[in-house]
Formats: structure tokens, sequence, C-alpha cells
């Protein structure tokens, strides 16, 4: 696996584990200039150049799934601040097992905080449908399913969000779960509280609320929900093995490599000065 400060997109066809990666490095330049490699096991190729506006994330999501099967497993997360604790075989099964609960849905991480940035947070967050506590809402760092799948949400959520440059992936998301959760009338239209209604299709959208490929710290930081058992990332709160650590926050994410590292974690080595280094154990 591989990935950098920015985003990581990883994607396997089972059973032969095919793998491929999409990866951004980020200039310091004030133009805030981005050039993003689609690596595959014959080739690297320069898929993006360009410079980066919130929304990026979700068109490159896009563009890089409609090069592949529609049935390639995909999983999509954030870069520096995520660790890769399961090898590829074990990431590869937990997905199957999700998509078999949530056939035709990407799944996306959860975790305590919403986070949301636009004029109709407090209608959304208001409305947003009850989930098991407390990794109630949607995360973006994290996203997995099929790649025909994939491709269709990220469209989606681009197309529904008018004027969306500017407004990051996460609040696209969001909006677009809340719209599927919305009860179907008579007249086969869900009714968006917070926004334009939509038809009664099928949701495309489900949420990994008991972090099972996804751990995530958000919201719950200091609480210390993970550990370390016999060499394994587990949610202790959940009882489950995620295969992805997601620590948002630029500093909190240190301290807590930092403290996995220190109770055993394979993978993430402790760089002494409050960051840590992460590398895939298999």
């Amino acid at each position: 696996l591989m990935w950098d400060a920015t985003m990581h997109l990883s994607v396997w066809k089972c059973p032969s584990i095919w793998g491929a990666a999409l990866w951004i490095r980020s200039s310091v330049s004030e133009e805030r200039r981005v050039r993003v490699w689609a690596e595959k096991p014959d080739s690297l190729v320069n898929f993006h150049t360009g410079t980066w506006h919130n929304g990026l994330k979700l068109e490159l999501l896009r563009a890089f799934c409609a090069s592949l099967r529609e049935d390639t497993l995909v999983v999509a997360v954030d870069g520096y601040d995520v660790i890769v604790t399961g090898g590829r075989g074990r990431i590869a099964n937990r997905i199957q097992q999700l998509l078999e609960r949530h056939p035709g849905r990407v799944v996306a991480s959860a975790d305590q905080t919403f986070y949301f940035r636009g004029p109709d947070e407090a209608c959304v967050g208001a409305h947003y449908p009850a989930g098991a506590q407390p990794y109630r809402f949607l995360n973006s760092g994290g996203l997995a399913g099929r790649a025909g799948d994939l491709e269709k949400v990220a469209a989606r959520a681009l197309r529904d969000a008018e004027g969306w440059d500017g407004v990051s992936d996460q609040t696209l998301l969001h909006r677009r779960f809340l719209a599927e959760a919305a009860p179907c009338d008579g007249e086969g239209v869900r009714r968006n509280p917070c926004g334009p209604d939509v038809p009664c299709a099928a949701r495309t959208l489900a949420l990994d609320h008991f972090q099972e490929l996804f751990g995530n710290t958000g919201g719950r930081a200091f609480l210390r929900d993970f550990g370390v058992v016999g060499g394994v990332l587990r949610n202790a709160l959940t009882d489950t093995l995620p295969s992805f650590l997601h620590c948002p926050g630029e500093r909190r994410f240190r301290a807590e490599f930092d403290r996995l590292a220190a109770l055993g974690l394979p993978g993430v080595a402790s760089c002494g000065d409050g960051a840590a280094a992460a590398g895939d154990p298999g």
C-alpha cells in the first residue's frame, strides 16, 4: 500500500488481490498546485495536475473508479492521519462482508463528530438520521465499495450540490446521506427537509457504525477507545478489529499513533517528538 499527506485510494480485485493506487502529492506553493499519480501493477501515470480545491477528492475518486471494472473492490482513505493495520486479504474480506449486508452501497467511516461546512449546517444536523452511538455521523476519510457504486456516489454528490466548489467532500456526502434517509411518499419521492427532493431509488450510502473496517477517533480523541491485543488494533467499545485507523486533527493523530506504537501495534514507529511513522504490516 502507498499513501502520502493528502489522500490514498487503493483497489483490489478478488480473489487475485490485484492492486492499484491513486495518490496525491501537494505542493507548498501559494498556488496550491497538486500532482496526482495513478499506479497499477504495470504502470505509473500522471493522472492529474492542477490547483487543489475542495471537491477535487470526489472528482478524482469518480474519474479513477471510472477507469476500473465496475465490480472492482475499492477503498479510499485520507493520508497523513491514517494508518493501515490490516493486510490486503483481511481488508478485502471485511469489505465483502459489509457489502453483503449493504448490497449496492458505499460504506463510509463513522465518528462522533458532525463536521459540516455550509449555511444548511443547523438543518442537516437537526434532521440527521439516528444511528448507533457514539459513531453516528459520516466521515468521508474512509469510503469502501465497488468501483461502479463509488463512481455513482461521487458523481451524484457533485451533481446535486449547486456551486459545490469550495464545499468539503464531507459536507457533500452528509447532504446526500440525509436526502436518501428521508422516507418515500406516495408520489415516489424522498422529501428532503434541507434541500432538493430525490427519487425513491435504493440508498447508496451506509455507515460503518461499529467500526468494523474504519476505526475513527473523531470527537473521542482523548477517550482511548482503541488498544492493541496480540499485535492487532482493537476497538474496545465495539469489540471490533478495524483495518484502518483515522485520527482527525493536526496534532491528535501524532499522540494517538505514539500511544499505539508504545502498546506494540506493528508497523507504527514513534518518531520520538510526538510524531509517528506508519507502515503497512502486511
